[in-house]
This record gives C-alpha cells, structure tokens and sequence, in this order.
C-alpha cells in the first residue's frame, strides 16, 4: 500500500514538473517576441527586400513580403539571445526607392524608449502610439514592449 501511494504522489510530481516547465517555455516565447504591425499608405507597392544592422539573435520574419496601398503586413522580431531587438526592415518600391524601418526595442534591463521609424528621401512613417503593449511580465531579459502599430506614408 505504501509503494503505491510513493509511486501516486512521484508520478504526480513530475506531471505537475512537467506542466510547469511547458508553461515557462510558453511565457518565455512571449516575453522575447515582438510583433509590428505596419500598414502601408503610401502610393507604392512596398516589397520587404531584407534585414539589416540586425543585433546577433534577432530573428525577424514579414508576412506578407509584399504591402499594397492600404494592406498592412505584419513583423515578427524575437530574440533568441540576451540582446535587444534592433534591426533595420528594409521595404523598396517598384521604382528602387527604399523604406528603411528602424526597430528597437529594449529589455527591461535598459532604459530607454522603442523606436518605429522610416526616415527616406521618399517615405516616412506615424506610429500609433496608443498600439504600444507594453510587456506586463516583470524580468530583466524580457523585451519592453510586444505590439507596436504603425504607417507608412510617402513624403
């Protein structure tokens, strides 16, 4: 009788080990991931033709690679190192006129404010402040801000 209850109370330590662990990784996926919505109103179709001045560890995706007028594309930036997120997103349009946005974000660990910006000869950018979700976790190596919202106008 006693081997089955040690074995019971075991086998339920290590489910509620096992869940807890999951439920870390899933916090942790959230903590380091940044999402940028970033909608398109300028006149041009803007293509994404590459990341560049990426920090190490930075993962940064766009879908979808291509933003008509008026559609909105979303990117997603994590980090997969103790670093910040900044990169530049780079957009062209049909004519080779580039739209460089500066991402940066910091952990909790720095001060400092995130940066949304296109700065071009052709293009420039509005973020909608109020779109910042600011990261409601509490970590030192966790990013500032989630979510950020953001246009892009010609000049």
């Amino acid at each position: 009788m006693k081997i089955r209850t040690h074995l019971s109370v075991f086998v339920s330590f290590i489910s509620l080990l096992f869940l807890s662990m999951s439920a870390f990784a899933n916090q942790s996926d959230v903590n380091d991931t940044l999402h940028v919505y970033v909608k398109n109103m300028s006149r041009e179709a803007l293509t994404f033709t590459g990341v560049s001045g990426s920090k190490p560890g930075n993962e940064i995706t766009v879908t979808p690679q291509v933003i008509k007028p008026g559609q909105e594309a979303v990117i997603t930036a994590v980090k997969t190192l103790n670093t910040d997120i900044a990169a530049y997103v780079n957009f062209s349009d049909a004519l080779g006129n580039i739209a460089p946005l500066l991402v940066m974000v910091q952990r909790q660990i720095h001060s400092g404010q995130p940066i949304f910006n296109v700065a071009s000869e052709n293009y420039t950018s509005e973020l909608d402040h109020e779109s910042l979700v600011r990261n409601k976790n509490i970590g030192p190596l966790y990013l500032t801000i989630l979510e950020a919202k953001l246009q892009i106008l010609s000049k």
